[in-house]
């Protein structure tokens, strides 16, 4: 954590008191995102914007650059996707079984 830190100053970033076990193409990603923006409320309740960007997908923009343009969304929601590349047809032909919990 310290070398996000050291890379990007004004981050805020804490260890979630919840981890989730995260299986890939499962829905515990999605329970992960859904506790940690929770979190966020509790901690921080005067956000305005809350972002979900993949794990990978560092900001590509400065926090000026974002700020305006969810302000120019005025309330909305704003999804973008990509057309999957065929080169990476073998991540959604395969399917993985989550392990059972005992």
């Amino acid at each position: 954590m310290n070398i996000y830190l050291v890379s990007y100053p004004p981050a805020v970033l804490f260890i979630a008191p919840n981890p989730v076990e995260i299986f890939w193409s499962d829905y515990s990603v999605l329970q992960a995102d859904l506790e940690c923006m929770e979190l966020l409320l509790q901690k921080h309740q005067t956000w305005k914007y809350f972002i979900n960007q993949a794990g990978t997908a560092l900001p590509s923009l400065n926090l000026l650059e974002l700020t305006k343009i969810v302000q120019n969304l005025k309330g909305k929601s704003s999804v973008i996707s990509n057309e999957f590349p065929d080169k990476y047809s073998e991540r959604i032909n395969f399917v993985y079984k989550r392990p059972v919990n005992k």
